[in-house]
């Protein structure tokens, strides 16, 4: 590989849960999911077939670019062999499947960076394929991420203790801190 670095998005409720506070120049070792997104670059993977990971739902180990991560979706076979895949990382720390056997990723974080999402008001049904819902308390208002809407803003920590919300939903639309996205220098 090249440039042994990868981004890598972490969740704020998983950080918040069991990742403990993170800051530049940390050590951290995280396995990795493997996320499709058409925006990002190519890259050339070996995709291996995993047994039964739940109804409708297909699972690869993917080999490749100096890591293995998890790739799972639900309704659709996966191909196996060599692959050409667009997509992002994520890490993640809650186990308890078959992601448990892969091998952590380990790597020195160069940079973090505030992800904060737009949130607007939907008053139709959500689509399926939109995993980010949230709904209002005591008014049955449903907001839906409006994609490729993030902010990012560098930070030296994370979680953020001078990190705010921003959560005033009379305008129908709201943005929030979802997570944080690390650059990760990979060590041996």
């Amino acid at each position: 590989m090249s440039d042994p670095r990868l981004q890598v998005d972490v969740s704020e409720w998983e950080l918040a849960c069991c990742g403990g506070p993170l800051r530049s120049g940390d050590v951290v070792s995280w396995r990795l999911l493997f996320i499709e997104d058409a925006a990002a670059p190519e890259q050339l993977w070996t995709a291996t077939p995993v047994g039964d990971v739940g109804p409708e739902r297909t699972a690869r180990v993917l080999d490749g670019n100096g890591v293995q991560v998890a790739w799972t979706v639900r309704g659709r076979e996966l191909p196996t062999g060599i692959v050409r895949l667009r997509g992002r990382f994520t890490a993640t720390w809650h186990g308890g499947d078959w992601t448990d056997d892969l091998p952590p990723v380990r790597g020195r974080v160069e940079r973090i960076q505030l992800v904060r999402e737009l949130f607007e008001e939907t008053h139709g049904a959500v689509p399926d394929d939109h995993s980010s819902t949230w709904h209002a308390a005591g008014g049955g208002r449903t907001f839906i991420v409006v994609p490729g809407a993030e902010d990012l803003a560098d930070a030296e920590m994370a979680p953020d203790p001078t990190d705010e919300p921003d959560l005033d939903l009379r305008s129908g639309a709201y943005r929030e801190l979802t997570g944080y996205r690390v650059d990760l220098q990979l060590l041996g």
